[in-house]
């Protein structure tokens, strides 16, 4: 049970005791990401409700710059999914912006452990 998941029992007085799952307490926020060369996209929204809203355009010049910025939005929002918008042509074919969508998404999960 270290790692939150379990069941509990659940006695009510009108029902016989049954088992009831309870689940790691998970953050239900998710970063967004619209990655560009120049500049990156960010949006914050909620699985729960299904709603999202833009937050910031990230600019910087190196990749460091860029990661400090979305380590700061991480510890802010603590979210417990980021996501990364694939780009395709309008055949569904992917392009170099799709392979570089993806090395990011990588990079994202790598640094920060987040699905």
């Amino acid at each position: 049970m270290g790692d939150g998941w379990g069941w509990s029992m659940s006695e009510d007085s009108s029902h016989s005791p049954s088992l009831i799952p309870h689940y790691p307490k998970q953050s239900t926020t998710v970063l967004g990401f619209d990655f560009g060369l120049k500049r990156i996209g960010v949006a914050v929204g909620d699985r729960m409700i299904g709603v999202a809203h833009p937050l910031q355009t990230i600019h910087g010049e190196s990749n460091e710059q860029r990661f400090s910025v979305i380590e700061a939005l991480i510890k802010e929002w603590q979210p417990g999914l980021l996501v990364v918008g694939q780009p395709f042509h309008i055949d569904g074919s992917e392009h170099d912006m799709t392979l570089r969508c993806r090395r990011f998404s990588r990079q994202l999960e790598g640094r920060f452990s987040l699905p």
